[in-house]
């Protein structure tokens, strides 16, 4: 009798405890199957979860690598000025997933990462997680950030691809860019891509 409850409890916790490790499971499955690279990071910038497509991007030299250190594994850029704003804009996003609610998610503006060979280079995105979005099981509660990698050769217009690779310009730059080459003023190119004028004359200062 005395066993009995306490030999329930261990049955109930185990089954509740394999449960989440399914779900887990599928939720990593779903990310392994993207087509965009995603890496996630603990408050310590280590790596806790990489999908199939983050490791191609990092294995093929484009960029990105993975270090290991100590059993650690952390994400960097190969070329050092952009491995210092790509740490920054990491940090940034843990200190966010500290501090913002999520009832509205972030905007965080992407960087550009070159490669380094004749690949293509990379948009790279930083954003904060819920410390409750359940990715370790282990270790529910902590501050993470999540990495979205897009190789912008497959996915940008060929035009486009050039700006990004010489100057370093986002996709709302590379399309103001492209109505300014085309002879457009502010005002028809606001009125094609549905913004505000007064955000093209933004756009354009950038550039």
């Amino acid at each position: 009798r005395l066993v009995g409850p306490h030999l329930r409890q261990a049955l109930r916790l185990d089954c509740r405890l394999r449960k989440v490790e399914v779900e887990r499971s599928s939720i990593q499955d779903v990310l392994h199957e993207a087509g965009f690279g995603l890496v996630i990071v603990d408050q310590d910038k280590h790596v806790m979860f990489m999908n199939r497509a983050a490791e191609r991007h990092c294995a093929s030299h484009c960029g990105l690598a993975v270090i290991r250190n100590g059993g650690k594994c952390t994400l960097r850029a190969t070329r050092a000025p952009e491995d210092e704003t790509l740490q920054s804009v990491i940090g940034a996003s843990l200190r966010g997933s500290r501090t913002e609610g999520f009832s509205r998610p972030p905007r965080r503006d992407p960087i550009v990462i070159h490669s380094a060979n004749r690949g293509g280079p990379l948009l790279v995105t930083a954003l904060p997680l819920p410390p409750s979005m359940p990715i370790d099981l282990s270790r529910r509660e902590i501050t993470r950030a999540a990495v979205f990698i897009e190789s912008l050769a497959e996915q940008l217009p060929p035009a486009h691809r050039v700006f990004v690779a010489l100057y370093g310009f986002t996709r709302a730059e590379c399309r103001v860019a492209d109505a300014l080459l085309s002879g457009q003023h502010s005002k028809e190119v606001a009125d094609r891509l549905s913004v505000a004028e007064s955000t093209i004359r933004t756009h354009i200062k950038a550039l």
